[in-house]
């Protein structure tokens, strides 16, 4: 007889049921002292079929046989058995998914198995929502459970219970197709599908994991009085010119459902109003969201000025690359809000509750549009970077006190970094006589790296790692200019 070891002994709440029609043979036995179990092998084997269908097994409501059971005898006695199936993408484990298993062990059947559902839902959480075919690599634990205790089987040696890694090819779940890219589609292009906008994925990744995607466009008047009547195609319609796949709206302006809708004109939504607007689908939920495309956030409050005759021309704003987060620098000082341009009608971001102040005088906080209100936002009498994102309605505004010249001709020391000063309004720095290197250099803030600016001199921008400037060795004259979009770096050789 071999001696099946506890492996490993801790309360673990698994929550796994036995099969009832489970028969030890010959009966089993136990002894309370013992720190392992007597009992002959757990013998398991790889299905003869090394495919598994989720679909098929879902369709015909049965679970998925996921191993063999060639031998189970003398488990103990008042321990329920409980298989876990283990399945990872690559050879080596490196990320699992761990899925519990139910077994039967009769006359009829002698096998391991796991509910087509929760294979996909662990698969979708642990690895992709993607559901085409894919190589697995599979093993089996087993555990013993008694009186809400819960210990692993198996020895050091031997802690799963096959006796190497079995590969099946998945087949997973059918889901709702969601192509790589997506075209607005309507009256503006005549409803012709190969003239559409074209989508921008919001992340980069799988579309089944990432699958929201946006599209900005401008109504005019004209087709505002009209109704500007908008459907959604596929990237494979769009280069087909045809609407298969197409999807139609139903909801309101700002917000709804999508619905399948294979033929133009049908079931489209409809814009009334002229103006700039970024469309937001979420392909896998299926909805769609329509807000003003915001160019800029302006930035007025004391430091900044509010009045509406110069407003565009001289408030800061904050530029943005995806019309949802804005980034950029001003100089504030006490009370300031954030707005969008007036032909949004009124958009201005003011504090939604408190804002919270840290120990680096970082202000941040929730933010909510109303245009009527008078709050506004904290801040001393500094430059800053400020962080706005509209989605998630969040601001941050992080204190500037000194910005200095780092790089390879200094070793990229913060202590020997040459410092630049500010003028009055805090938006220019200069600095004289800085001697740089054939190599990098770059922009610190606050003597640290917590903030920090580079890029290009005619596009100066926030950035965390990377963003390195070169330029030829010599002596230069350094101006940073905050003043207006795009940020600069003049730099006179002397």
């Amino acid at each position: 007889m071999k001696k099946l070891s506890i492996l490993l002994t801790a309360a673990i709440a698994f929550g796994f049921t036995a099969c009832d029609d489970v028969e030890p043979n010959p009966p089993a036995q136990s002894n309370p002292e013992l720190e392992a179990f007597e009992a002959a092998d757990i013998k398991l084997a790889q299905t003869a079929d090394h495919t598994l269908d989720l679909q098929t097994a879902q369709e015909a409501e049965q679970p998925v046989t996921v191993a063999d059971i060639t031998d189970l005898a003398y488990f103990p006695e008042g321990y329920d058995l409980n298989f876990v199936f283990e399945v990872a993408l690559d050879n080596t484990f490196s990320k699992v998914a761990k899925i519990p298993a139910t077994y039967v062990y009769n006359e009829q059947a002698k096998a391991i198995q796991v509910q087509p559902v929760e294979f996909e839902d662990a698969m979708r959480t642990t690895f992709t929502r993607n559901p085409a075919t894919v190589e697995i690599f599979t093993r089996i634990a087993a555990y013993g459970i008694k009186d809400g205790s819960t210990v692993r089987l198996g020895t050091p040696e031997k802690p799963y219970f096959n006796d190497a890694t079995w590969e099946y090819t998945l087949k997973r779940l059918d889901t709702p197709v969601i192509e790589s890219g997506y075209w607005l589609v309507g009256s503006f292009c005549n409803w012709q599908p190969a003239a559409g906008i074209e989508f921008i994925q919001m992340n980069a990744g799988d579309p089944y994991d990432e699958p929201v995607f946006t599209a900005v466009f401008e109504v005019s008047e004209a087709q505002a009085a009209e109704g500007y009547s908008w459907k959604i195609v596929p990237a494979s319609a769009h280069d087909a010119d045809n609407w298969t796949g197409a999807f139609g709206a139903q909801g309101d302006q700002n917000e709804g459902v999508l619905v399948p809708s294979p033929e133009a004109q049908t079931e489209a939504g409809i814009v009334k109003e002229a103006g700039k607007f970024k469309l937001t689908v979420d392909m896998r939920a299926r909805t769609y969201t329509l807000a003003y495309a915001i160019d800029f956030l302006y930035v007025p409050g004391n430091a900044t000025g509010t009045s509406d005759k110069d407003f565009q021309t001289k408030v800061l704003r904050l530029p943005t690359s995806d019309y949802t987060h804005y980034q950029g620098v001003a100089r504030l000082r006490n009370d300031w809000y954030l707005t969008g341009q007036p032909s949004n009608k009124g958009i201005v971001f003011r504090p939604d509750g408190d804002a919270t102040v840290d120990s680096d005088n970082i202000v941040s906080g929730k933010m909510k549009n109303d245009p009527t209100g008078e709050a506004k936002m904290p801040a001393k009498n500094s430059l800053y970077l400020i962080d706005a994102n509209i989605a998630a309605m969040t601001y941050k505004a992080s204190p500037i006190t000194a910005i200095s010249v780092i790089g390879s001709f200094n070793g990229w020391n913060l202590e020997t970094a040459v410092p630049m000063k500010h003028a009055s309004n805090w938006l220019t720095w200069t600095v004289e006589n800085v001697t740089l290197d054939d190599g990098a250099f770059k922009l610190n803030c606050n003597g640290a790296w917590t903030i920090s600016f580079g890029g290009e001199p005619s596009n100066i921008v926030p950035v965390n790692n990377g963003g390195d400037m070169t330029c030829e060795a010599g002596t230069y004259d350094l101006k940073l200019d905050f003043s207006k979009l795009p940020y600069t770096l003049t730099m006179t050789r002397k």
